[in-house]
């Protein structure tokens, strides 16, 4: 255990990046862990299964199968989402959402096998150790102000990743810095990219300023 660790507000905004970037051989770890787990596991016929199904569902015979091109023209599919979004959902609902809709004093109709209160695993942070990143960032956006999203974040701040509290998003580093200066650092940056692609994006050349790192570790 490290004798006299720095407080945040007493170290270099250097010294805080360093001690993040140390933790990059954990992101190497668990790209690793993916790669194994995917050798052990054939998912190549699962999107045929699941157009299968689907076609069940919107009341497509099984002999027109080669025939469709693309469900989402199929006139029932709006619906199909719907029901499946809905059906898919595994904690509480919203109730301020749906609360207008319903006369003052009577509650919502949900339907009884409806999870009644979140789950207490994931009230354990330790619970977020099996989520891979894509989940992590899922909890991170969604559930905004909640116990659930600071777990989250702990657990990418584990993974090397770093929260832009300008951009509002998550940057990890891709190599050394190639300019350090006391107010920023300039380099290759990994970023994810939530708004648009909902994917990792590269940057090059990228001024990541200091003033803009957030570093609670309760966040």
């Amino acid at each position: 255990m490290e004798k006299n660790p720095k407080k945040h507000e007493e170290m270099s905004p250097e010294e805080l990046w360093k001690k993040v970037s140390q933790q990059l051989s954990s992101k190497k770890h668990e790209t690793a862990s993916k790669i194994a787990y995917s050798t052990l596991y054939d998912f190549s016929g699962l999107a045929a299964d699941i157009q299968k199904i689907t076609m069940e569902r919107l009341g497509i015979p099984g002999d027109e199968l080669s025939k469709q091109k693309n469900l989402r023209n199929n006139k029932n599919f709006p619906e199909f989402v719907k029901i499946e979004t809905e059906n898919s959902l595994i904690n509480t609902p919203y109730f301020k959402e749906i609360e207008p809709e319903y006369p003052k004093g009577k509650k919502a109709a949900v339907p009884e096998f409806f999870p009644k209160h979140p789950y207490l695993m994931f009230n354990n942070p330790n619970f977020y150790k099996k989520f891979d990143l894509d989940t992590l960032f899922f909890i991170f956006y969604y559930f905004k102000g909640n116990i659930q999203q600071a777990y989250a974040a702990i657990r990418l701040k584990y993974y090397a990743w770093r929260y832009h509290l300008k951009y509002k998003m998550w940057f990890q580093r891709l190599d050394e810095p190639e300019l350090i200066t006391s107010a920023y650092e300039k380099g290759e940056f990994l970023f994810f990219d939530y708004e648009t692609t909902w994917n990792f994006m590269k940057k090059n050349d990228f001024v990541f300023e200091y003033y803009y790192l957030e570093h609670n570790d309760y966040y």
